[in-house]
């Protein structure tokens, strides 16, 4: 209980220090908000396209889509704001030698790679998530999802994040083998581009990847469904799970590449 309060408090700090930051640079606030909310609604005009030319996307009506397309922009405006930028710095740290100065400070080497920046626009773009929910949700006749339902949807966002973390951390950890992971990483921006779609549209080989090897397609696919055509237990239950044991591999494979470097002083 003491480690959790302590690096609650570190973790605390490091938003302080981002938000003065900030207020140094609010113009850059302002508009990294306005570029995050900009391509939501492109995204979201994308739709507008598709369903102005078909009544339903793969059994999905188009408001289920909209409400799909939201729980992606939550969950992704959620990584972005708080991970993306602290990961992508990991290949950085490793050849300029600052490792070294994050493995003599007193706390995980992965917290702090994981939690050390926020990025304020992002956060901002959570929000532009919730009224797109709520907008869609009142479009939808008969959109009454039960307790359980309400309960494991925040749960289930949370597992997404915590799989598109973990498939990151994954990757960018490719850096302790390789200087140029950084063309590793353009490889993931490419494949979230699959979320924030219904899973249906995929087909044969394209969708057993999408679903096991790289599971972008069911990030928020699960969640969404759990509110929209009621929860299947099995189904949360293994998106939990697959979740968990993901961070474990991500996780192992990120010590295990630390125990490869080498200090910069050496």
């Amino acid at each position: 209980m003491k480690t959790l309060v302590r690096y609650l408090k570190i973790y605390w700090y490091f938003v302080r220090n981002v938000a003065v930051e900030t207020m140094s640079y609010r113009l850059n606030f302002f508009l990294m908000f306005v570029i995050n909310s900009g391509w939501f609604a492109i995204y979201l005009a994308t739709y507008a396209v598709i369903f102005s030319r078909v009544k339903s996307l793969a059994g999905w009506r188009p408001y289920e889509v909209v409400f799909l397309a939201a729980t992606w922009q939550l969950i992704f405006s959620v990584f972005t704001s708080v991970f993306v930028t602290n990961l992508t710095n990991i290949s950085w740290s490793i050849r300029t030698g600052d490792m070294d100065f994050v493995l003599i400070r007193p706390l995980s080497p992965l917290f702090h790679h994981s939690f050390n920046r926020i990025e304020p626009g992002s956060v901002m773009s959570i929000l532009t998530s919730f009224p797109v929910l709520l907008w869609a949700a009142r479009h939808l006749p008969g959109f009454s999802p039960g307790p359980a339902a309400l309960l494991a949807y925040p749960l289930l966002v949370a597992s997404g994040i915590a799989m598109l973390f973990s498939m990151m951390l994954l990757l960018v950890s490719a850096a302790f083998w390789s200087t140029r992971a950084s063309s590793v990483q353009g490889l993931f921006w490419s494949l979230q581009e699959f979320g924030g779609y219904p899973a249906e549209i995929y087909r044969g080989g394209l969708r057993w990847f999408l679903t096991f090897l790289v599971p972008v397609a069911v990030i928020a696919n699960v969640p969404a469904r759990a509110l929209l055509k009621g929860l299947n237990p099995a189904m949360a239950g293994v998106s939990l799970a697959a979740s968990a044991l993901l961070f474990l591999a991500a996780r192992s494979v990120f010590y295990l590449g630390l125990s490869r470097y080498r200090s910069a002083s050496s």
